[in-house]
């Protein structure tokens, strides 16, 4: 239905325009009538018409300036004159200012239904190309963030077609090696509802961005998509001609700190290095690496470009037997070797081919399996009953982060004696409690948030969350089964023991395992039959 107001300050002739014409055969609504320009106004900006029929002449706003102010707020209403006035610069005026037509009166009537039914024509037009062009853009939208997505994600193996490559170019982002990318990945530990791929401006206050996001630098020729890779994961992506390269690097850094600022608590924020657009496919894997960079070295920022310092001089090679024997007797090892691996595929150039790194971590479970697995059950029932789980959990992640962590809780899941019986969901908790198996004996909440980059309200209740019971708890428990399991060598005194894990005193140490063990830890170790 169109909808139309008719205007005009002559009582008689409004009621019979009003009234007296079928609207309704032509498909037309009257929403309003009024007698002076003021409140026509007023009702145009309420109801929103498509169609206002009104005098030229009528008293406080006249119909010119009328239909000025309706332009000049981009309202779609089409406006058709009538007037008794037959002045060339009132028709010459309504044509400059946008009517889409001026009938003298008296009009006929079969004239006004025919340049009203070829308004309505007009505005069925208008509305079926803006339907078009808005299903062109969000179909282009779409199109991209396709594009963007299966180049992020690929290993730069396969062509890319002629068709994504026209894609991009409309969207002013060729694959050439004259232009360079780079990408700030946020991840966080909540699920955030942002738009699947939002083109971005060139401009500091780019409203695709949500609004607390800090302004996006003033860089000339920036070109910037906003990418939504999973639930929790974002991609901006930023590109720039080549020679501006170490500009770019510079400016993902900065961005990226003021982000942190803005997700101090509820996420983590990391950075690649710089390549040319022709190399997309290594922005997502070292972003989401570099992610991991503060869990492998305390401090130590997670961009790409710091992946040096934590390589050590000589990555060393390991058999089957050697992990199965190292993580047998020693599962505080674990989270190191697995780093140490993870780190490996920098240098050999598996990174950016994840399905060649989760084929990698399969085959260590595997090879570990065939030996002689922590259960000593068949190689079929190992095939059967756990490596099925296994494979399905490595090869549902999706990123070089999440298959770090599912990796190393799969591994202490089958050697670790001192495992909680809740497996945390969350990767921040995953770090926490590698942080309390690397640092037992000098642990504290407000060390593991600084290291985490999160406060230490929100780690607390995270943690409790997960594993069902509060850091400090599960930190002593954690410390009375490393006791226990020293207690069992005559060779250690008891003051020893609580040094080592953590308690300089030895009545806080006793008053400690009491409280976790139920018995002091003399009982528990004549128990053990040991003096």
């Amino acid at each position: 239905m169109i909808h139309m107001i008719i205007a005009d300050d002559d009582r008689l002739i409004r009621e019979s325009l009003t009234q007296l014409i079928d609207w309704g055969s032509l498909g037309i609504e009257i929403i309003a009538s009024t007698e002076t320009g003021t409140k026509t106004l007023e009702q145009v900006f309420l109801l929103h018409p498509d169609i206002l029929l009104t005098d030229i002449e009528m008293p406080g706003i006249n119909g010119i300036d009328l239909l000025q102010e309706i332009k000049k707020h981009d309202s779609h209403c089409e406006v058709i004159f009538l007037s008794a006035y037959s002045y060339f610069s009132y028709a010459q005026d309504a044509v400059r200012y946008g009517a889409f037509s001026y009938l003298l009166k008296p009009v006929d009537e079969a004239v006004l239904l025919q340049t009203v039914s070829a308004c309505i024509s007009h505005i069925l037009s208008n509305q079926k190309n803006m339907a078009i062009l808005q299903e062109g853009k969000h179909m282009h939208s779409i199109a991209l963030s396709n594009v963007l997505k299966s180049l992020l994600w690929s290993s730069g193996i396969s062509p890319v077609s002629q068709a994504e490559r026209h894609i991009l170019e409309l969207a002013g982002f060729p694959l050439t090696t004259s232009e360079c990318a780079g990408a700030v990945y946020i991840h966080t530990f909540k699920e955030k509802a942002f738009a699947s791929c939002n083109l971005l401006p060139p401009t500091p206050d780019a409203l695709s961005y949500p609004d607390n996001f800090p302004p996006l630098p003033p860089l000339p020729f920036l070109h910037n998509f906003h990418i939504s890779l999973e639930p929790s994961e974002e991609l901006l992506l930023w590109c720039l001609p080549s020679d501006k390269e170490q500009l770019l690097q510079t400016a993902l850094h900065q961005y990226a700190k003021q982000l942190r600022q803005l997700y101090l608590t509820s996420g983590t924020i990391s950075v690649s290095l710089v390549h040319d657009s022709t190399q997309l496919y290594k922005l997502y894997p070292e972003c989401s690496f570099a992610a991991l960079f503060p869990l492998f070295q305390a401090n130590t920022i997670p961009e790409f470009n710091h992946a040096e310092q934590l390589l050590p001089a000589e990555l060393p090679s390991y058999t089957a037997e050697q992990l199965l024997t190292t993580f047998e007797q020693n599962t505080d090892a674990i989270d190191k070797t697995i780093q140490i691996l993870f780190l490996s595929f920098i240098n050999n150039g598996i990174l950016y081919d994840f399905n060649e790194v989760q084929l990698c971590c399969i085959s260590i479970l595997d090879s570990i399996g065939g030996i002689n697995n922590p259960f000593s059950c068949s190689l079929m029932e190992w095939e059967s009953d756990f490596m099925f789980s296994f494979k399905k959990e490595l090869l549902d992640c999706h990123n070089i982060e999440s298959l770090y962590f599912a990796m190393v809780r799969i591994l202490h899941q089958l050697f670790d004696k001192h495992s909680t019986e809740n497996i945390p969901k969350s990767r921040i908790v995953c770090q926490a409690l590698q942080y309390i198996r690397e640092n037992y004996i000098s642990a504290t909440l407000s060390e593991a948030s600084e290291l985490l980059f999160i406060s230490s309200s929100y780690l607390s209740r995270l943690f409790a969350s997960e594993i069902k019971e509060s850091f400090s708890r599960y930190l002593m428990r954690y410390r009375m089964a490393v006791a226990k399991e020293k207690m069992s060598n005559p060779k250690y005194k008891m003051y020893e023991i609580a040094l080592s894990v953590g308690y300089s005193d030895l009545a806080h140490f006793s008053k400690a395992f009491k409280t976790i063990e139920g018995i002091s830890p003399g009982k528990y170790r004549e128990k053990l039959h040991i003096e």
